[in-house]
């Protein structure tokens, strides 16, 4: 529970730099420089990818893990889905959520809850969940990665973070002196973990370079 705790502190003090800055926060400024000229473009790539591997999501019904400020759901409420759902541990990103759906005339047709994911209790299944960002905060992936097999029909998109890149040890200490907890995955590890939880993975693509820290991004589907 503390490391929930920190990690939902951690969003909360950043929610309003979100949009700008990935991580937000005035610590190292070398590392936020390199955040805004690099690590932005690589998480507009994710989003603009990550929205192309869902696909035809006409009449589907979509969850959004750890949604933030909404992007996903916004992008994808406009392709005419049965119903789009966006949950975050942080009531300010869901608020900021919320503002930028009804700036766009999209409140309708988006759903924002402030909920923790391993605790919340699904009505139904989704067609497609998303996972992006998340995966560099959770203590227990096994028990994260199989509580999105038991709510998902088809298929899934996560991302991973690069376990080493030169940049890395750097966020590391900057996570660490805000008492958030953080991990980085290999290739190898995210084969493992899926494989064991019941996915079969169609396609990973990595994202970043040596210097800046980057993701996996896997699209994958239920094992049937």
């Amino acid at each position: 529970m503390e490391a929930e705790d920190k990690v939902l502190e951690h969003f909360e003090s950043v929610s309003s730099d979100f949009e700008a800055v990935y991580e937000g926060g005035q610590d190292f400024w070398l590392y936020k420089l390199i955040d805004i000229t690099f690590r932005n473009a690589i998480l507009e790539k994710r989003r603009k990818l990550t929205i192309d591997l869902c696909g035809n999501v006409e009449g589907k019904n979509i969850l959004d893990i750890g949604c933030g400020p909404g992007r996903y759901v916004v992008d994808l409420a406009q392709k005419k889905p049965e119903s789009v759902l966006g949950v975050d541990m942080s009531a300010s990103m869901i608020e900021i959520a919320q503002r930028k759906a009804a700036a766009l005339g999209l409140s309708k047709l988006c759903e924002f809850e402030t909920a923790d994911f391993m605790k919340k209790i699904f009505e139904k299944r989704f067609d497609i969940v998303i996972a992006c960002g998340i995966f560099d905060y959770i203590y227990e992936p096994k028990a994260f990665l199989s509580k999105i097999r038991n709510v998902l029909n088809d298929r899934a998109i996560i991302s991973f973070p690069v376990k080493w890149t030169l940049m890395t040890p750097i966020r590391m200490i900057w996570l660490a002196k805000r008492k958030c907890p953080n991990f980085y995955y290999t290739r190898s590890m995210i084969n493992k973990l899926l494989y064991s939880c019941g996915f079969k993975i169609e396609k990973v693509y990595k994202m970043g370079s040596f210097i800046v820290p980057g993701n996996y991004l896997v699209a994958c589907k239920v094992e049937k």
